[in-house]
């Protein structure tokens, strides 16, 4: 009896880690369920990622300045794809990334870098299924309707945001006292936007 026990636990312990390699190594599997902080090599906590450092790399773009942001403004030419990254005026360190098919700026830059190599940490990327986003992330913190949104904030009525950018969002939160916060933006079930901010 006490041989049988034994071995019932041997084998249990056994079929949970092929279970849990089999989990690590399915590229469907669920990686996250927290925020995405990478878009291709620019993760949004690097701190060695300085606005200095970020424009050696990729050029100036356009220059937007926005609050307490300065934003640089690009687009991958060929696929008319636009991409942001907005710097802290303080501490010139990384606060926004946004990837979209609809520009955000008034101006942009050519970006010679290949669109591919911007997809998130979980290899998501423009045109992805909206199934394939909560596979990869699990469950998001909350789903937004960009379009009802506008309807009842004053400060997005009349801005065409949601039809522009995505009127589903899946936002997925940190929590606690950080405030990083990944935004998924569909159109007709198709990825069309992508931000990742630690703005307030």
């Amino acid at each position: 009896m006490v041989k049988t026990h034994i071995t019932l636990q041997i084998v249990l312990a056994v079929v949970f880690l092929i279970h849990a390699t089999l989990a690590y190594a399915d590229p469907a599997a669920p990686l996250h369920s927290s925020p995405e902080e990478c878009l291709g090599r620019l993760c949004i906590s690097d701190m060695k990622l300085t606005e200095n450092v970020f424009v050696d790399k990729y050029g100036k773009g356009f220059i937007k300045e926005e609050y307490d942001l300065t934003l640089h403004c690009y687009i991958f030419p060929k696929e008319h794809v636009f991409f942001e990254a907005g710097f802290d005026h303080s501490t010139h360190l990384p606060m926004r990334f946004f990837l979209s098919r609809e520009s955000a700026c008034a101006d942009h830059s050519p970006i010679s870098v290949n669109l591919s190599t911007f997809k998130t940490g979980a290899g998501i990327e423009l045109g992805a299924a909206e199934d394939e986003v909560s596979g990869r992330y699990g469950r998001p913190t909350r789903i937004d309707d960009s379009i009802q949104r506008e309807k009842r904030d004053h400060r997005y009525r009349d801005t065409d945001l949601a039809t522009r950018f995505g009127a589903k969002v899946y936002v997925y939160l940190k929590g606690g006292n950080e405030l990083l916060d990944t935004s998924f933006y569909f159109t007709n079930g198709k990825l069309r936007s992508i931000l990742i901010s630690t703005e307030d």
